[in-house]
């Protein structure tokens, strides 16, 4: 007979009440006890909880069910386990619920990495290789059961008030981009929402991302840009040139404006971390890892920035790409519910969208089920002549916030990186009228 644990006993007696029972039967398993005694138990409270769905389950029932299965010689261990079970739920009353779910959440954590660590042993040993990943993704599962985060239901009948209020509406952010942008997203993507910029390579991904952040910042807003394929300082030039709104050349020429702007940016409250995985992996546990140690510092992030999703490390291995990339944007709008912000990330439009004016869901690349995942899809559509003239039109794929899906025009000033709407961008644009030209010859050549 298996070593019995307090804690063990602690756990069978917490799960007979039906509510506890419910929240953690998922990441409990009967391999997680040590004794078969302690198994048969366990398995005989999950089938009494399946079958008669009452809020507690009585231990004069679970006798009465081992008493016709188990073998009478085993009658008196199996009684003493019930009565140590028995006592343990008296003491549940006077133990702080908090300590309680602790305990149940580190029984499965230990449990868990038991089984994980004794598998790759056992892998190494026999002369196997070990899928590192795999092992990361599982320690990352490991650590999650531990979230932290209560999961309360919403009472509707006693929220009517509480919905009327506009106060109490979700916190938006707008995107600053564009007024009338912001009007057809209700004000800009809430707390706990995913949006992503769809656009075919050299579109203007990066553009979109630096101008929300820079627009965040001028909002107050604490942000965290992670960037998986752009170095940091490459990223940072970018920021400069965007809150400026002058060329690398203009700032260097005169950097007076842009160190004004950022002491300005500074005294409203505004801070930008840029994280840079452009040269090692970046997966969901490296964000959510970033999010938790901003948290725990004070300095909380309000929006969060990926440049871009579809390169970062799936949490789950899959034959298909497809679901690899669809488990990425599904963890994605998780961590931007779990930590209450807005998340803006872009995906790569397949090679057709390349030479197409307009720009929709058809488009996107690797896994449509990005698609139902996110909260706004905006596309960013230009041909080769609005290329050249600097003009830019952002397609409103998808949106939960309105009930349209409207087209609006932009300047997409990729040299300042700016992107702004014509009326709020004053700054005199030049260009090469002869290789314009040439870019309508081309156009009408392939027409």
């Amino acid at each position: 007979m298996a070593p019995i644990g307090l804690l063990e006993v602690k756990v069978l007696a917490a799960l007979l009440k039906r509510k506890t029972y419910l929240k953690h039967k998922t990441h409990l398993s009967i391999q997680f006890f040590r004794s078969q005694e302690l198994r048969v138990i366990f398995r005989t409270i999950v089938r009494l909880h399946d079958r008669f769905k009452v809020n507690r389950i009585n231990l004069t029932d679970v006798w009465l069910l081992l008493e016709k299965k188990v073998n009478h010689t085993d009658h008196s261990r199996y009684k003493k386990l019930l009565l140590k079970i028995k006592d343990q739920y008296l003491h549940l009353s006077e133990e702080d619920t908090d300590v309680l779910e602790y305990s149940i959440t580190r029984f499965a954590q230990e449990s868990i990495l038991k089984q994980t660590l004794s598998a790759r042993v056992q892998e190494l040993e026999s002369g196997q290789e070990v899928d590192l990943g795999d092992l990361k993704t599982q320690v990352d599962k490991i650590l999650s059961l531990d979230s932290g985060k209560k999961i309360d239901d919403y009472n509707y009948m006693a929220h009517l008030t509480e919905r009327m209020d506009i106060e109490k509406e979700p916190v938006r952010i707008p995107t600053g981009i564009s007024q009338e942008l912001d009007l057809a997203l209700s004000g800009g993507l809430a707390q706990g929402e995913l949006g992503f910029f769809l656009a075919p390579p050299g579109r203007g991904k990066t553009l979109a991302l630096v101008n929300i952040g820079t627009n965040a910042l001028k909002q107050g807003k604490r942000v965290l840009h992670v960037t998986l394929e752009i170095r940091a300082r490459a990223v940072g030039q970018r920021y400069d040139c965007c809150i400026s709104e002058s060329s690398k050349d203009e700032i260097r020429k005169e950097p007076e404006e842009l160190i004004k702007k950022l002491k300005d940016l500074k005294k409203k409250g505004g801070e930008l971390v840029i994280r840079d995985y452009s040269y090692i992996h970046c997966g969901i546990s490296e964000l959510n890892a970033l999010l938790e140690e901003k948290k725990n510092a004070n300095t909380p992030v309000d929006v969060l920035i990926v440049d871009y999703a579809d390169l970062m490390i799936p949490p789950s291995r899959y034959r298909d790409t497809r679901h690899e990339v669809t488990k990425i944007y599904e963890e994605l709008r998780i961590l931007a519910g779990f930590y209450d912000i807005p998340v803006w990330t872009a995906s790569q439009g397949n090679r057709v969208s390349l030479m197409k004016p307009k720009i929709t869901m058809v488009d996107i690349a690797e896994s449509f089920a990005k698609a139902n995942i996110a909260d706004l899809i905006i596309a960013l559509c230009q041909t080769e002549e609005e290329k050249y003239e600097k003009e830019m039109r952002l397609y409103i794929a998808k949106t939960r916030m309105g009930e349209t899906n409207p087209t609006i025009n932009v300047i997409a000033d990729l040299k300042r990186m700016v992107m702004r709407s014509p009326n709020n961008y004053d700054r005199e644009v030049s260009w090469n009228k002869p290789n314009l030209e040439k870019v309508k010859q081309r156009v009408r050549n392939k027409e």
